[in-house]
């Protein structure tokens, strides 16, 4: 109960950061590891517990002083990692949400960062998580960046992805898919395109 307790305080109280104006966000890495406890702590619990942690986890974030983008994130995940005891992992639930909201239809990708996508879709996807990311304090762009780099494993990639999905402030006054194309352009972030990839596109292409 008093570890309940501390993950209760800390979701509602602690972990509420603002982000400053014209200033790039950090991560807040404790939250995630708070989130791992509950998607551990569940499998030990029965549906009846389960059902009033989620309450009681719901019922604080509610509560608190999170903005409203960070809040309804918040609340999404921790309703989905104690549906039941059986149910996806915070991990794949994180990758899921972000691929969702990532809106690209024409990007095939693998929750479950069994596979490694490209760089040819890694760089198309820089863009479209920075504008994921940009209405949200530091608690939501860290759990959307966890989520990123499910569906990006890689070497060097969490450092990248969290640069797109960090450094851009709340008050860029960032509108257009333009504007948020030229910011993330100018952190100079693409990993190289081989030779071996632009033949593979074009090999998809003529076959289709």
């Amino acid at each position: 109960m008093r570890e309940i307790d501390d993950i209760v305080h800390y979701l509602a109280v602690e972990s509420v950061v603002a982000a400053e104006l014209g200033k790039p966000q950090s991560p807040v890495s404790d939250v995630w590891e708070k989130l791992e406890t509950i998607d551990s702590m569940r499998r030990k619990l029965g549906d009846s517990q389960l059902g009033a942690l989620r309450k009681r986890l719901s019922d604080a974030i509610d509560g608190s002083s999170h903005s409203r983008e960070d809040a309804e994130l918040l609340r999404k995940v921790v309703s989905a990692i104690t549906q039941q005891t059986g149910g996806a992992s915070l991990r794949r639930v994180m990758a899921e949400i972000t691929f969702e909201r990532l809106q690209l239809p024409d990007l095939d990708l693998d929750p479950t960062g069994r596979t490694v996508p490209d760089s040819r879709y890694f760089n198309s996807a820089l863009v479209p998580l920075a504008e994921v990311a940009y209405d949200h304090d530091p608690v939501g762009r860290t759990l959307l960046w966890n989520g990123a780099c499910r569906l990006f494993p890689g070497a060097g990639r969490p450092e990248r992805l969290r640069s797109a999905m960090f450094s851009l402030p709340k008050d860029s006054g960032l509108t257009s898919a333009m504007d948020f194309y030229l910011a993330v352009d100018a952190l100079k972030l693409d990993e190289p395109v081989t030779d071996e990839m632009v033949e593979d596109m074009r090999r998809k292409a003529d076959g289709s």
